[in-house]
């Protein structure tokens, strides 16, 4: 709308958005003219990250430092914040339901003791973590990031079989969060189950499916098919990372009465409460995540 550039210069949060972008070009545009220079004197010269990543496939068009640089924070919003929110969402889940930390430290304590020191861990040991993975997925059920997705614009009018009819240039989306909570598909969506998918990749032929980063039919918010989220797989494992730290090297609760904080929206995007409190008090040394090694015998169990 005509309406939207007018007000990005009216608005103090645009002002801080414009801002933050041209510090970010300050630090970025120096190391991409360095990182060319490094490539003329020695052709072999590669870093393995993004920015040199973005900078080896750019087009004539796209090669401009500049715009190299908008493209990297571009894809800094559109993957750590991210990554960041599913992380507190269950923080704040497992502070609510505090029966599901014993399980979980557990569950990392076998790994340990199966794939050694988590230091050392490699992508496979992760995808152990199946009590883990599903506990994320079900928080990510009750936290979705956007309650709607698959956002398009009508080429041409369409009338649907019931004689609803979508006019041209409307713009469409898919109610993903009711999709997820439909009961048919979804048994008692009102109960956080925390192991609702670890037990159902206990089902034969089903070990593979309903994980974090696996997309369904019914549950859409990686998306699904050919446009599904091409970095799921990585931010499984980002968050994992986080979560086995936070999980092993403190304990978490909630202020006593309170509960789990309320998530705030804005149109159809969910976002943990800011301002919401958790209490954090450091587990003793010999337990916390750095100190673990596999044991002879069986995993060691916790004493919690």
């Amino acid at each position: 709308m005509w309406t939207h550039k007018i007000l990005g210069y009216l608005l103090p949060s645009s002002w801080r958005g414009a801002n933050y972008v041209r510090r970010a070009k300050k630090l970025l545009v120096p190391e991409i003219i360095r990182r060319r220079e490094e490539r003329e004197i020695d052709t072999k010269a590669q870093s393995d990250n993004l920015l040199s990543w973005m900078m080896e496939i750019a087009t004539p068009d796209e090669s401009n430092p500049s715009d190299l640089a908008h493209l990297e924070v571009v894809m800094s919003l559109a993957s750590i914040h991210t990554s960041q929110m599913n992380a507190v969402h269950v923080l704040y889940d497992l502070a609510a339901q505090s029966e599901y930390v014993e399980p979980l430290r557990n569950e990392i304590l076998e790994v340990i003791q199966e794939d050694g020191p988590w230091n050392t861990w490699q992508k496979t040991a992760f995808s152990k973590l199946k009590k883990l993975d599903s506990f994320m997925r079900e928080s990510q059920r009750f936290n979705p990031p956007s309650l709607l997705s698959y956002h398009r614009v009508m080429r041409e009018g369409y009338t649907l079989s019931d004689g609803f009819h979508i006019p041209k240039n409307a713009h469409i989306s898919m109610a993903v969060n009711s999709i997820q909570n439909d009961p048919d598909t979804t048994p008692s969506p009102e109960r956080f189950d925390g192991f609702r998918y670890y037990k159902l990749r206990q089902k034969p032929g089903e070990n593979h499916l309903h994980q974090f980063a696996t997309t369904q039919n019914n549950i859409l918010n990686f998306g699904h098919g050919k446009h599904a989220c091409p970095g799921r797989f990585f931010a499984s494992l980002e968050i994992k990372n986080i979560l086995v730290r936070l999980i092993m090297d403190y304990d978490w609760k909630l202020p006593d009465g309170e509960g789990r904080p309320a998530n705030l929206t804005a149109h159809e995007f969910i976002f943990p409460n800011p301002d919401g409190i958790l209490l954090m008090k450091q587990r003793p040394k010999h337990l916390q995540l750095n100190s673990l090694v596999p044991t002879s015998g069986t995993a060691q169990k916790l004493d919690i």
